[in-house]
């Protein structure tokens, strides 16, 4: 095992930088419909008319991030088996809704039908919300970031690196971040949150090299520590 100093994550690029051609669909698609397992999944809706009242999304598979114009609204947890939000809408911008997977369910009869981002609709006290566009999110190609040191706002990927004279297994310590996934070198480590119980991402020292080493994290929360820090041993809470 070894530990790596403290380093920065002073680069910064936007989710909008990944998003692929969009898909337009009458109502919301799973990710499965769209051939996506794994990652993230954007809905967005265009809103024509103000509104002030319930948004029920039916169902969240597995957590979602409602927003509008940059600012968040809400979340809503399928933990905790949430799906609606009181929320005050406004004209002529789109309503967002990002949903992570954040893996499958291996027991009981829900297995039979576990599908994941929005798998049924999204509903108003006026009525269901037709008319949607959709980014499929995989998160399996990075290569297209364009990394700057501007002021990130909302979900966004921060890079950092660090360098190695010798490589050794290690835990990336995610202490101080809020809810994402890291990846280091092109390698997905997982997913973390800050509510554990696991703080520390084990890193094979087969994934590390001498020199140069790159982490980048896509995290959902704007806010927080910008630094990590590798080591020898993992951290539950």
């Amino acid at each position: 095992m070894i530990s790596i100093p403290s380093f920065a994550l002073a680069e910064n690029a936007p989710l909008v930088q990944l998003l692929p051609q969009p898909i337009s669909s009458e109502r919301p698609k799973s990710m499965e419909d769209l051939d996506q397992a794994y990652g993230f999944i954007l809905y967005q809706h265009m809103i024509t008319a103000p509104y002030r009242g319930m948004l029920e999304i039916k169902d969240v598979h597995d957590y979602a991030l409602v927003s509008q114009g940059g600012k968040l609204l809400g979340t809503l947890d399928r933990r905790l088996k949430q799906s609606t939000l009181d929320l005050r809408l406004e004209a002529g911008k789109p309503l967002e809704i990002l949903v992570e997977n954040m893996g499958r369910l291996n027991f009981s009869t829900e297995m039979q039908d576990e599908r994941k981002g929005i798998t049924e609709t999204v509903l108003t006290e006026k009525g269901e919300l037709l008319g949607w566009t959709i980014y499929t999110l995989p998160f399996d190609n990075l290569s297209t970031l364009r990394f700057g040191k501007q002021v990130a706002t909302g979900p966004a990927f921060y890079r950092g690196h660090f360098d190695l004279a010798e490589v050794g297994d290690t835990y990336l310590d995610t202490r101080g971040w809020g809810k994402g996934v890291a990846f280091i070198n092109g390698h997905n480590l997982g997913r973390y949150w800050h509510i554990g119980p696991q703080h520390a991402l084990y890193c094979p020292a087969t994934w590390l090299k001498k020199g140069k080493n790159e982490v980048i994290v896509f995290d959902l929360n704007s806010v927080g520590q910008r630094t990590m820090q590798g080591l020898t041993h993992p951290i539950y809470d």
